[in-house]
């Protein structure tokens, strides 16, 4: 199966249709990646013999928790303000840029990715920390190149300007705002074009 050569944006539909997409994804997502695949993987190492570690239940679910704090507003975020889902064949139409985007370019792949490696210290199993790391490191190198060439097409030098400020990986210690200093508004329909020179918002 071959994927489209970009990410296919959302119809228009009513919120409460987003909210729902999105819950169903997370459940998928959820169910796939941090409960059916690290189970079978916890199986196969027992067959194997493979050791683990000792449990790190409080650390993990600690860690879990955070991060689902974390990822989950951010879906909302894409239902309610971007008109669309996190899916990337079903993304949001509008560049959202609010809550933990203002400071982490790609907050709910972080939140992710702690969330597998929650998962792993909570199982006890080096075989799922490492999944869930090369889960990241397959993201960063193909999805995130793809989604992102996307975003420059759509969005354009704002979101160039946003790229430039705004880290992959690393939080900033302050929110970001948009180029031209002032809040970036709630939603951006047609997308948000801020002018430089005046300091105005179109």
């Amino acid at each position: 199966m071959r994927l489209p050569d970009k990410p296919i944006t959302a119809r228009p539909a009513p919120i409460w249709v987003n909210l729902l997409k999105t819950l169903i994804q997370v459940a998928f997502m959820w169910g796939s990646f941090l409960w059916l695949f690290p189970t079978l993987i916890v199986l196969v190492e027992s067959r194997l013999g493979i050791p683990g570690f000792v449990p790190q239940t409080v650390i993990g679910w600690t860690l879990f928790g955070s991060a689902s704090a974390v990822g989950l507003p951010c879906g909302v975020l894409f239902a309610v303000l971007g008109d669309g889902t996190p899916l990337p064949l079903d993304t949001a139409n509008n560049l959202v840029i609010r809550g933990p985007y203002r400071f982490i370019r790609n907050p709910m792949a972080t939140a992710g990715i702690v969330q597998g490696l929650a998962v792993g210290l909570i199982l006890g199993s080096w075989s799922v920390i490492a999944f869930s790391m090369a889960g990241g490191l397959v993201w960063h190198c193909l999805a995130r190149p793809w989604e992102e060439a996307d975003l420059v097409v759509r969005f354009g030098s704002e979101y160039e300007a946003y790229r430039r400020a705004v880290p992959l990986w690393r939080p900033r210690l302050t929110p970001y705002f948009g180029s031209a200093g002032e809040p970036i508004p709630d939603t951006v329909d047609p997308p948000l074009r801020a002018t430089q020179d005046d300091g105005t918002r179109s």
